[in-house]
């Protein structure tokens, strides 16, 4: 998702993988692959979600997404918000 952030257009791939990762990580939300798939998908393409995933979930998705990617990818002695000041600033 990081090349998302700095302009390019993430492989289809990468995506997946994210997916994964976030659907095994996050399971206590009880999102499916193909939710979080389409919903990181439509993301990092700025497209809609409505009619692409449940309305319901869209949400917990934003939710579930973020907190996971916030807190993969921190330093290991890093809290999350720590991290989130070093994204925001980097932006």
């Amino acid at each position: 998702m990081a090349e998302a952030v700095q302009g390019a257009d993430p492989a289809k791939q990468h995506v997946q993988e994210v997916a994964d990762e976030i659907v095994a990580d996050e399971g206590w939300a009880e999102s499916t692959l193909a939710e979080v798939t389409t919903f990181l998908s439509r993301l990092v393409r700025g497209e809609p979600f409505v009619g692409a995933v449940p309305a319901e979930n869209i949400i917990i998705l934003a939710f579930v997404c973020a907190a996971d990617l916030l807190s993969s990818n921190r330093r290991d002695d890093e809290k999350w918000w720590n991290y989130l000041d070093r994204a925001e600033a980097a932006g």
